[in-house]
């Protein structure tokens, strides 16, 4: 339900690899998107979802996969 990574760890792959693993898990049981909540004060993150190919819907982020 959540996933996050700690500030000593970013901009080394982890959250990537974290959420590509999401995507694997999704992709092999059949759920075809993903959806996030963030909130509005994370802007580092937004960004760093959307480099994920996450876009926009609202105040949430989807993929379809």
């Amino acid at each position: 339900m959540t996933l996050a990574v700690g500030s000593h760890f970013r901009r080394h792959g982890i959250g990537r690899a974290l959420l590509l693993e999401v995507e694997r898990w999704c992709a092999i049981h059949g759920i075809p998107d993903i959806r996030l909540h963030s909130s509005d004060a994370r802007a580092e993150a937004h960004l760093f979802y959307e480099a994920c190919g996450f876009r926009r819907a609202g105040s949430r982020f989807k993929k379809s996969l």
